[in-house]
């Protein structure tokens, strides 16, 4: 029994021995040097592959080729979705392939990359029934956006629309980035803005979108960029309403009373901000209240002879195009080389006599070319023959100022500080529908924009434009399309058959 237990233990010894003989040969053998260097050399490309997918996926890199950016994200609204205290939730009822999923799509999906608190859910209204039913939705192409428990509903026809300058080429307008990032700030606000055009003095009207002289195209943005728009007739209501956040006079053309006049100024003493448009040769009724914050409205007509509106071989002297003054207004327009020019616009000049014990900040915003002038005959404008006199006013002339005063009053039984902003332009023309809106000048629109969003401390919301979605089709005459026929069905495979020829007869001949 020993013996064959011996014999057992010898073999399963000898085993052993066999077994350690063949692993000391395999791994000292070329094949397994070659091999563990095969496999270290595909775990490290794997390793590589997997470290470069975590980078790109923690920051996209991306560039977007469009002309107009469409495929990217204004600097104020990566601000707002980086800001994202709470989850954002967003869901879409989409029409699948269609322009609006293809389009929005994009955009949400890059939003998810600026910020991880951006969740989005897509369905299709005809087969998500449930999900339509529950959130009451009947439409397609709706969006929600829900922060908290406060929702906003965004429908197609707020973001999709044929841009006027466009039409001919196809041109659709797209808004989809301004409308989530007014609902955005829309769900965070407590409520919206009021603001406030004056009435009764043949200002421009901001329910009026029939004729060019209106101003329904300005309401419109302001409405799309979430404040409310009312009108306001100062002699009715006999002051200014407490909700009021800015109030717009846009060009007069009789002068306010001196009770309207005083009500706007104890509205501005008392923190208030304003935007107050003029056009030149006309009577204002706010003299002393100019002269109040160290302003006053020249009584000229800007003329410029070369720096003006050039529309072909039209050429207007009396529509100068201003040069730009350092001031977050006009920083996203100089920066965007957005230009845009005044149709009728007088000059603002400082006062000699400076308010004691007041702190007055005035900042300019435009200025007149050195080839300009303030023509003070009034009457030469008239005939259309204006030159320069020595009695008339020398470049170069201010076309608009900021004034920032930070004034003391009591509110809620307590000592509260307030800034008095106001907006003054020697011209109102420029909030029209036309230039403003249906003649396609976005600049104008862009800097009546900028200008609320500064009265009320919204820098964010400056400068946030819809985007246009350009139909660029490839037109070929039958000459072109004849020589793209030849070289790509004749000319390439002769090529590749002729150097296939005379590799052959190359090794042919060796």
């Amino acid at each position: 029994m020993e013996e064959m237990v011996r014999g057992k233990m010898k073999k399963m010894k000898k085993i052993l021995e066999n077994i350690k003989e063949i692993f000391k040969k395999l791994f000292k053998g070329r094949n397994f040097k070659h091999g563990s260097n095969a496999l270290l050399l595909v775990l490290l490309v794997l390793g590589i592959i997997w470290f470069v997918h975590r980078i790109i996926n923690s920051y996209p890199l991306q560039y977007d080729t469009t002309a107009n950016k469409q495929y990217s994200l204004s600097e104020q609204s990566i601000k707002i979705v980086k800001d994202l205290k709470q989850d954002l939730k967003v869901t879409v009822f989409a029409k699948k392939d269609g322009f609006y999923e293809n389009n929005m799509m994009s955009l949400l999906k890059y939003m998810s990359k600026v910020s991880s608190k951006v969740k989005t859910k897509i369905y299709d209204l005809d087969v998500d029934t449930t999900a339509a039913k529950a959130y009451g939705i009947n439409e397609h192409n709706t969006m929600i956006i829900e922060l908290g428990n406060k929702r906003k509903d965004i429908y197609e026809r707020d973001i999709v629309g044929n841009d006027p300058r466009r039409q001919q080429q196809g041109g659709v307008e797209f808004k989809g980035e301004q409308a989530i990032i007014n609902a955005i700030l829309e769900v965070q606000e407590a409520g919206k803005k009021v603001i406030y055009f004056t009435d009764g003095h043949k200002e421009k009207d901001s329910d009026d979108m029939k004729n060019a002289a209106g101003a329904a195209v300005i309401k419109q943005a302001l409405i799309g960029d979430n404040y409310e728009v009312k009108k306001l007739n100062i002699l009715k209501e006999g002051k200014i309403p407490e909700d009021c956040s800015v109030l717009v006079v846009a060009g007069p053309q009789q002068a306010f009373s001196a009770a309207e006049a005083e009500a706007v100024k104890k509205y501005l003493e008392n923190g208030g901000k304003a935007m107050l448009l003029f056009e030149p040769m006309t009577g204002t009724g706010f003299d002393t209240l100019l002269a109040n914050w160290e302003l006053k409205l020249d009584n000229d007509f800007v003329v410029d002879t070369k720096s003006c509106l050039n529309l072909g071989m039209y050429k207007d002297p009396a529509s100068p195009i201003p040069e730009y003054e350092k001031h977050p207004i006009t920083e996203p327009l100089e920066k965007n080389n957005v230009p845009v020019f005044f149709p009728s616009v007088r000059s603002i000049s400082e006062t000699a006599e400076k308010k004691q014990n007041r702190v007055i900040t005035k900042e300019k915003l435009f200025m007149s070319s050195p080839s300009s002038w303030g023509e003070t005959d009034l009457a030469s404008l008239k005939s259309g023959k204006v030159r320069k006199d020595p009695s008339d006013l020398p470049a170069p002339l201010c076309l608009g100022y900021t004034v920032k005063e930070r004034v003391n009053t009591k509110a809620a039984k307590k000592d509260a500080s307030y800034e008095t902003k106001i907006i003054i332009i020697g011209d109102s023309d420029f909030i029209s529908n036309a230039p403003g809106g249906m003649g396609g000048y976005q600049g104008f629109i862009d800097l009546f924009a900028n200008s609320i969003n500064w009265l009320m401390d919204e820098g964010l919301k400056i400068s946030i434009r819809p985007k246009t979605v350009d139909f660029r089709p490839l037109v070929l005459t039958p000459f072109r399309f004849t020589i793209i026929w030849v070289l790509t069905i004749v000319v390439t495979p002769l090529l590749i058959v002729g150097a296939g020829l005379f590799v052959w007869w190359k090794r042919r001949g060796k």
